[in-house]
């Protein structure tokens, strides 16, 4: 294994481990893991086209939400790849829980150099998880060979804004492990490089800062229940890191954005 893999392998395990799991349950936003509602994946779905034809390809699955959520909604087929053995036991356990699992296949591997299929896919997926790779141009030329001709990038991400200051920034990649963050014109540019061409984008800033400040709120709420689990320190890193995240939204220092992107050549 390559040494930026071992290294990102080695953050995320400290990101995804039970604390995160239990906080974004009490979050109580959706199966996503992340600060966006199943309303908006599966209209960001249905605008890109998934159908039930469909076989969708979810680097960075994670906890296997969106895979659930695509393969319950639409009864597409999904292969989701991801580093943190972790994050694939529970995305597996889930979809079995779900009835879901003759649907959803899950690997292990680094979504950068896994060895897709050609063409063998309708459909890539993101919901908040590209940011943890930091190669973005490799991953959408990954992307693209593993496409069919015609195939589509859904996305639904965070970016950094011309406002941003250099200790949001820092702040973002090394508190979410985020060393892809961009601009959501730089996105556009090395998609459009990568042989994509960009049909949809809507900003959403304002749903995501609603969607965490939500989230923050409920934990708040239910403090003591989580401190009795994982103690108060615990507790206070992530509560302090989702109070700078909603501080960076408001002040237009970190944005969201919806992108369709689909194969041109």
């Amino acid at each position: 294994m390559e040494a930026h893999t071992q290294q990102r392998l080695e953050r995320l395990n400290q990101i995804y481990n039970p604390a995160f799991r239990r906080a974004f349950e009490i979050f109580d936003l959706g199966t996503t893991d992340s600060p966006v509602l199943d309303d908006e994946v599966l209209e960001l779905a249905s605008r890109t086209g998934v159908s039930r034809k469909h076989r969708v390809l979810e680097p960075c699955s994670g906890s296997g939400g969106v895979s659930r959520l695509l393969a319950g909604e639409f009864g597409c087929h999904v292969l989701g790849i991801d580093l943190v053995q972790i994050q694939l036991d529970d995305a597996e356990r889930r979809a079995v829980a779900s009835s879901l699992h003759h649907l959803i296949e899950y690997r292990a591997g680094d979504v950068v150099d896994y060895d897709y299929t050609s063409e063998a896919f309708d459909v890539a997926v993101d919901v908040f998880a590209w940011v943890h790779v930091a190669d973005w141009p490799a991953l959408f030329a990954s992307m693209h060979r593993a496409l069919r001709p015609g195939g589509s990038i859904m996305m639904y991400d965070a970016f950094v804004t011309p406002r941003t200051t250099d200790e949001i920034r820092r702040a973002v990649e090394e508190e979410w492990f985020d060393p892809g963050i961009t601009t959501l014109g730089n996105c556009i540019t090395m998609l459009q490089e990568c042989g994509f061409n960009v049909s949809y984008v809507s900003e959403r800033r304002e749903q995501v800062l609603d969607n965490w400040s939500r989230g923050l709120s409920n934990l708040e709420q239910t403090r003591s229940e989580f401190v009795n689990e994982f103690g108060e320190d615990t507790y206070e890193v992530f509560a302090g890191i989702i109070g700078r995240t909603i501080g960076a939204h408001e002040r237009g220092e970190v944005t969201a954005a919806q992108i369709v992107a689909r194969k041109s050549r």
